[in-house]
């Protein structure tokens, strides 16, 4: 009975130890999970959004350009540097391979190497200058160490496609597209993008008109091509992917997120889920991990969506933020925010 007992003690530890190792899983599932706040550090401008690399983020902070914050304890970020950018901070995105910061803002986007970076805060170098209005959305993706492909949209509804070789660049000539030379992709109001590059594929939210699918090439000179369309219930805002890139996952400007089957028949794209939020109206961004969802609204917070029935979405978190306005999150769910108000938020699951 002695060792019966023992072998029964011994199963219930290794069980409760188990269950304690899964603190950052993803949210879904029988267990009951919560967001925790981690920390919350005030910015020196207004948060507009980040982008996390290794133990930096990155911040664009408005009009004091980007802050570069050191995270290795997350519960304690600690300012490295501040960039003096040519333009408010208001859009940043990453290219790992090529070490290239982006910054998008009303009089432009810029390129910046990080390799010349130091935490005595030594001052980067402008590379590049993409394009001339502000930008509402920018995206890189690493084809090579060499190479990248680069999408930009603008208030003035124009997307711009470049095609980039090895830095430092003096010219944006050897690759370029624009959407205001093709009727295809005029005048659509793009205000957020996923690029599917490894599958010659773009998915662009488009405003009032709702979601495109546009396929890319880039092998030789660019060109892109409308696939297929479709019109959503609100004012398409951003569109990610879920996990096997069999649906998309468009945030509506009116709080409803809307799932979309963009394989069964790419020329005709339909609605297969939605999910409405009563009294949230402004969302933005939206990013997925696996089957869970997270997007922002701008004046309402975090929501949390679970997708793994694609035509039941079922929402289950929300954490309550005054003015965010970037997302970033981990593969472990760990969620970066940047908000106006409160700066750079991190959250975690418990």
């Amino acid at each position: 009975m002695n060792r019966l007992t023992g072998f029964i003690l011994t199963i219930i530890i290794v069980m409760i130890a188990g269950c304690a190792q899964r603190t950052d899983n993803p949210p879904v599932g029988p267990t009951v999970y919560q967001l925790r706040l981690v920390s919350e550090t005030q910015t020196p401008g207004w948060a507009k959004d980040l982008y996390v690399h290794e133990d930096m983020v990155f911040l664009a902070d408005d009009d004091y350009g980007v802050t570069i914050w050191d995270i290795e304890d997350i519960e304690s970020p600690y300012l490295i540097t501040t960039i003096q950018t040519n333009t408010n901070a208001m859009h940043i995105t990453y290219s790992e391979q090529s070490r290239m910061l982006f910054i998008a803002g009303r009089n432009g986007t810029y390129g910046y190497s990080i390799d010349s970076l130091t935490t005595q805060g030594e001052d980067i170098y402008d590379l590049m200058f993409l394009s001339e209005y502000g930008v509402s959305a920018i995206e890189v993706y690493d084809l090579t160490e060499d190479l990248i492909i680069l999408a930009v949209t603008d208030p003035w509804e124009v997307l711009s496609v470049y095609k980039a070789f090895r830095w430092p660049i003096t010219s944006v000539d050897a690759g370029f597209w624009n959407s205001d030379n093709n009727e295809f992709l005029r005048d659509l109001g793009y205000s957020g993008l996923y690029m599917d590059i490894p599958n010659n594929l773009m998915y662009m939210a488009k405003g009032q008109l709702g979601l495109d699918i546009v396929e890319i090439n880039y092998e030789s000179v660019l060109n892109l091509n409308v696939l297929g369309s479709i019109d959503t219930y609100g004012s398409a805002r951003d569109v990610t992917l879920n996990r096997d890139k069999s649906h998309a996952i468009v945030a509506d400007y009116n709080g409803c997120i809307q799932i979309i089957d963009i394989k069964t028949d790419e020329s005709n794209p339909v609605v297969t889920g939605e999910l409405r939020i009563k009294d949230v109206a402004d969302v933005e961004t939206i990013v997925a991990i696996g089957d869970t969802v997270y997007f922002i609204d701008k004046f309402d917070g975090l929501f949390v969506v679970d997708v793994s029935e694609l035509a039941a979405p079922v929402l289950i978190a929300e954490y309550d933020a005054p003015a965010p306005t970037g997302l970033f999150v981990l593969e472990d769910h760990t969620v970066f925010i940047a908000d106006q108000d409160l700066g750079l938020i991190i959250l975690k699951w418990q």
